[in-house]
């Protein structure tokens, strides 16, 4: 799993869309209208999710600055993952090792 641990729980991804959060039970991964881990789209959705202390998850570097914790973007067609640490502290998410080790920290 992508976070390991979340202040008050277990980790869970917010979904909204039934037919993803079935998928989400069918991969073992909770899921909920109100998960500790949600994906962003916007700069809004990102400084939203950081001021509700989630770990705000998106597909673009400019993310990282309006509030989102994680990045993961194309870099030569291969997959990697950018953190914010000041914006990851904030989530009060503590990654898994695995995925620290493979991170870059965003500038």
């Amino acid at each position: 799993m992508l976070a390991s641990s979340l202040e008050g729980g277990t980790p869970s991804v917010s979904c909204k869309v039934y037919e993803l959060r079935k998928e989400c039970a069918l991969l073992g991964v909770p899921a909920s209208d109100s998960g500790s881990i949600v994906w962003v789209t916007s700069p809004a959705e990102a400084k939203a999710a950081l001021g509700q202390g989630r770990l705000a998850v998106c597909g673009s570097l400019d993310l990282l600055a309006a509030g989102a914790a994680l990045a993961i973007v194309s870099e030569g067609g291969r997959p990697s993952i950018y953190i914010s640490p000041a914006n990851l502290a904030k989530s009060q998410a503590k990654l898994s090792d695995s995925v620290m080790k493979i991170a870059k920290v965003a500038k």
